[in-house]
């Protein structure tokens, strides 16, 4: 017998002006999800470190207050320094399945983890990513990763920081900081195959927009 997962217990929350449809499992599901989470967490953030230090949201010790800490710390007393910002549209609702299993693929070799992966992510239909699930958050962090080590290693934006699908870089050369948001948005594009939201900007810190 191969199991399968029922319907989500769907849901609207209201954020702000920001309205989201969050899922939740029923008890069956739920305690594969929990056993799942713990697989990829063990993979990705314990074992192999994919997901790099700047990555913050849904990780013990690292939510938005912590970030926003760190981000002030860095800024703070140096007006020389530029902020360039961006986030994905709908993350969550595109999220490609073939991406996402490509990269679970690299660094996954047992074959029942990557099907349960499948399973997991076939719950949503075509595309996209169960807002609500603790693994959509990990493997929300697995998706960025690539592009993560790019701009920290490639384009040496050391004060890279993310929360979520939300971007902030910071450098002390604003034409250099827009080149490097470029390379984020075609990273996003390309490889990503999803869409950088037209409002990223670069400011300096007093918050002017350059």
């Amino acid at each position: 017998m191969v199991w399968k997962p029922r319907a989500f217990i769907i849901f609207d929350k209201k954020e702000n002006e920001k309205h989201r449809v969050i899922y939740a499992s029923r008890p069956e599901e739920l305690i594969v999800d929990v056993l799942y989470f713990d697989c990829l967490q063990y993979v990705f953030m314990e074992k192999k470190h994919i997901i790099p230090a700047n990555s913050y949201g849904s990780i013990k010790g690292k939510g938005q207050h912590d970030m926003r800490r760190e981000i002030i710390r860095k800024v703070r007393r140096r007006p020389d320094l530029y902020v360039g910002t961006g986030d994905t549209a709908k993350f969550y609702p595109t999220a490609d399945h073939g991406v996402i299993m490509k990269m679970l693929a690299d660094h996954i070799k047992d074959k029942w983890l990557l099907w349960l992966s499948e399973v997991n992510l076939s719950r949503m239909g075509e595309v996209g990513m169960a807002l609500g699930l603790p693994s959509s958050n990990i493997i929300g962090h697995v998706y960025h990763a690539a592009t993560d080590w790019m701009l920290l290693l490639v384009y040496k934006i050391r004060r890279y920081y993310r929360f979520c699908d939300d971007k902030y870089m910071i450098h002390k050369d604003c034409n250099y900081l827009h080149t490097a948001m470029r390379v984020l948005r075609t990273s996003v594009e390309d490889d990503m195959k999803q869409r950088l939201k037209p409002n990223w900007r670069v400011v300096n810190v007093r918050g002017r927009t350059l």
